[in-house]
C-alpha cells in the first residue's frame, strides 16, 4: 500500500462542488490580501495564488480539464512562493 493511499481514497469521496467552493474561497482571500499588502512582492505572489485559487476552481466545475492548466497552477504556485522567499529576505 501506498504512503497516505487511505487519505487519498478518502479526499476522492468529497464531491467537486465542495472543492470548487474551497479554492473559490482560498482565491478570494488571497486577492484579499494582495489588495492590503504593502509590499510589491507579496502583492504579486497573493495575486498569483489566486490566480490559481480561480483555475482550480474552473477545474473543480468542469470548465477545464487538461494536463496544462495543472502545469500553469503549479509554475505560479512555484513563482509565489519565490516572491514570498525573496521578499522574506529582504533587510
Amino acid at each position: 500500500m501506498a504512503f497516505l493511499d487511505g487519505l487519498g481514497q478518502a479526499l476522492a469521496q468529497i464531491p467537486n462542488p465542495v472543492w470548487a467552493i474551497v479554492h473559490l474561497v482560498t482565491a478570494l482571500v488571497a486577492f484579499w490580501f494582495a489588495y492590503k499588502s504593502k509590499s510589491k512582492q507579496w502583492m504579486w505572489a497573493f495575486v498569483l495564488y489566486g490566480v490559481t485559487g480561480v483555475l482550480y476552481t474552473l477545474v473543480h466545475v468542469g470548465q477545464v480539464n487538461n494536463y496544462a492548466t495543472h502545469i500553469i497552477e503549479s509554475v505560479l504556485v512555484f513563482i509565489a512562493f519565490i516572491l514570498i522567499g525573496w521578499s522574506a529576505m529582504k533587510k
